[in-house]
């Protein structure tokens, strides 16, 4: 499967992401925490878009965009919540 396709792997990024995200939120960067959050919620809502449409995402950073496709829109409450469920147990 074409990487850009990979949705699981963009998935795994956005965990990485998050979690460094912990890291600075713990050490006082934070600026980098917010910056780290947003790559997070991105990449998540990236991997969405490829597992619901089997297209690439396009190259955009505009998360209103991937949030107000009709792909995104019945799972990211459910994307946030787990997140936010990801963020709370760290």
């Amino acid at each position: 499967m074409d990487k850009q396709l990979n949705y699981q792997e963009w998935f795994l990024q956005s965990d990485y992401d998050l979690e460094t995200a912990q890291h600075m939120l713990q050490s006082g960067r934070n600026i980098y925490c917010i910056f780290m959050c947003h790559l997070s919620l991105e990449k998540a809502l990236k991997g969405l878009y490829i597992k619901r449409l089997n297209q690439f995402a396009p190259r955009l950073h505009n998360l209103m965009y991937f949030v107000d496709e009709k792909s995104t829109r019945a799972s990211r409450q459910k994307i946030c919540l787990t997140k936010q469920k990801q963020y709370s147990n760290g």
